[in-house]
Order: structure tokens, then C-alpha cells, then sequence
């Protein structure tokens, strides 16, 4: 999960209310549920007669005691303590079969094993003086890749002690979960916003699509708009490196989105990428990998996918942008 670099990108903007004839239209039954989570804040908007917030607040909880990197005794941190691997949720099993998937679509650029590299490069919390050596970095390749981890009946399955485990990058897998047990209940129109991730279903309590908006990338402490886009049946996430990164002594910058192929911390002219996919996870997942390819592979896959995908980089100084199928 995105616990310690969590990047917010979205805000939801409000919709003007239209009057025909001097008639207001009228207005549906939603609550809204807020608070914090997984040190960011979490918004879920949705038509339904009864407040929901309680079962949201245990379905965060929920999550927090399978996949926190804050607690030590969350399963996955048991796993990433394990020598060999545990027993684990089959919630937990099905996010990494997803991230199998995902690491696929991404042509490998996706990998929730990268958790060593981004301690190497001062990301855990511990103050680095230096860049790492790649003689430093070839080391912890050897323990990193999807091919280190495996499922097997109902155990998570670890080939080399030192592989660890980190789902920064697919948080949206919990809007997800959250949507089922709205389907389930019923409930078709709403809107979940989770650290920033999205996953929307129908219409707002105007009866109009959900319209979202994606920042300017800037790390300022008043964010601008840089344009909206509907969300309909659909999941969308932001990544960028503009707010996520810290300078060495000698002015070098180390930004958090790794390489998972040469284990590179690789700043780029790529600012932000916004990414809409059948589900936030997957949006989630492949946004992150759009950065850590870069400008030019981020271009040349976008052209290639099926996603709506917006990129943002910088030009010469100037914030340019482009935008893919029907973004």
C-alpha cells in the first residue's frame, strides 16, 4: 500500500446543479463516509438509505491488519519476516495472483517486490548520505522479481529469504473490495475515493456522471486543476515523483518510483501519470509503472494499451500533456 508515500492527485469536483423550466431536479438519497486511513483520508459517496460508515471503517481496518507496513503483525509483514513464506488470507492471495497479472500487462515494470530497493534508496524511513553503489543494487535484484514469490494451496510462497513484499502501488485493490460489497448490497451508484485512488460506479445525487479532476503537478501547498474527465464503471489513479523525493548532499535527486528492471531510482522528465482501467487497482498498478519507464516508454506503451492515460511532463520548462484513448 501506498502507507509511506501515498500521493493524493485527485480532487472531486462539484457539479453545478442545472434548472429546467425553473425546476429543481430531484435529488436522491446518498450519505457520505470520510475519515483517515492508512495515513492519507479516504471520501466514499453513495446512494443508499443508511449509513454505511461503520462497515467501511471495518473494512479498512480489515485491510490494515492484512497488508500494513506499519504493523508487524499484519500478514504481511509476517511474510516479509518469513524465511520461506506463511499461510496466508485468501483475500491477500487473491491481490498478489492480481499483481501477477498486472506485473504481466506492464511488461514487468510493476513488481510489489521492489520493497528492498526503495529501503536502499532511503524510503523506509532511513536517511541515506549516498547513492547507492550498483554493486549494492545488483544484490538486492538477486532477492527482487515476481518470479521470487508463488502461490501455492493456500500459502504465499517465498524462494529466497531477503524477497519482500510492498503494495504502495496497487492501493486501489480496496476501493475495489469496497465496490463488491456495495454491488452485493445493492448499491449502484457511488463513488470511492481512497489516498487519492478512484473507483466510480453510475451517478452523483444530481443524477450526472461522477466528475473528477486531475492536479497540476506541483508541489504546492494550493493545488490547481489541470482538467476533469466522467468516471463511469471504472477505476483511475495518479502517480507522479513531484512530491515524493529527497536530494542528497551532493544536490543529487532520488525520487521514490524504482526501476524494478536495473533497480534504478530514475528522475524523468515525466511529472504525472493518470491512468483510467476497469478497476482502480489496475489503474493504480499501471500508472506507477508508466513512471518508472519514463517519457518515452511511458509514450510508446500508452499508444499501445487500451487504458485512458494522461501524461504530464515537462518540456523544456513547460508543462506539456498527452492524452490517450479517449482520455
Amino acid at each position: 500500500m501506498r502507507y509511506l508515500f501515498l500521493l493524493t492527485f485527485l480532487s472531486l469536483i462539484s457539479c453545478e446543479k442545472e434548472k429546467k423550466n425553473n425546476l429543481e431536479p430531484e435529488k436522491k438519497s446518498y450519505q457520505v463516509s470520510q475519515g483517515e486511513a492508512f495515513g492519507s483520508s479516504y471520501t466514499i459517496h453513495y446512494e443508499h438509505d443508511k449509513d454505511l460508515s461503520d462497515t467501511i471503517k471495518a473494512d479498512l481496518f480489515y485491510f490494515d491488519e492484512l497488508i500494513s507496513t506499519y504493523r508487524d503483525d499484519s500478514q504481511l509483514e509476517k511474510f516479509n519476516r518469513s524465511t520461506r513464506g506463511i499461510q496466508a488470507d485468501s483475500v491477500l492471495l487473491d491481490l498478489v495472483q492480481k499483481c501477477f497479472e498486472f506485473n504481466e500487462k506492464s511488461k514487468g515494470f510493476f513488481d510489489p517486490t521492489v520493497a528492498p530497493l526503495s529501503a536502499l534508496y532511503g524510503f523506509n524511513g532511513r536517511k541515506i548520505m549516498h547513492y547507492p553503489e550498483d554493486s549494492a543494487i545488483q544484490r538486492v535484484l538477486a532477492y527482487t522479481g515476481m518470479g521470487k514469490i508463488k502461490i501455492k494451496g493456500d500459502s504465499l510462497i517465498k524462494t529466497n529469504p531477503h524477497t519482500q513484499l510492498n503494495f504502495n502501488a496497487v492501493t486501489g485493490y480496496i476501493n475495489d473490495y469496497i465496490a463488491l460489497k456495495f454491488q452485493k448490497k445493492g448499491i449502484q451508484n457511488y463513488l470511492i475515493e481512497i489516498g487519492g485512488e478512484l473507483y466510480a460506479e453510475g451517478v452523483n445525487s444530481e443524477g450526472k456522471p461522477w466528475n473528477v479532476g486531475i492536479d497540476v503537478p506541483e508541489d504546492t501547498p494550493r493545488r490547481e486543476i489541470f482538467t476533469t474527465h466522467t468516471l463511469q464503471h471504472a477505476g483511475l489513479a495518479t502517480s507522479g515523483n513531484y512530491r515524493k523525493f529527497h536530494e542528497l548532499p551532493d544536490g543529487r535527486k532520488v525520487v521514490h518510483t524504482i526501476n524494478p528492471k536495473n533497480g534504478f531510482s530514475q528522475a524523468s522528465h515525466l511529472l504525472s501519470v493518470t491512468v483510467i482501467a476497469p478497476s482502480a487497482a489496475e489503474a493504480d498498478a499501471i500508472a506507477t509503472s508508466l513512471m518508472a519507464m519514463g517519457l518515452q516508454k511511458a509514450k510508446e506503451f500508452s499508444q499501445n494499451s487500451s487504458y485512458k492515460i494522461l501524461l504530464l511532463f515537462n518540456q523544456n520548462g513547460e508543462l506539456k500533456s498527452e492524452r490517450f484513448g479517449d482520455f
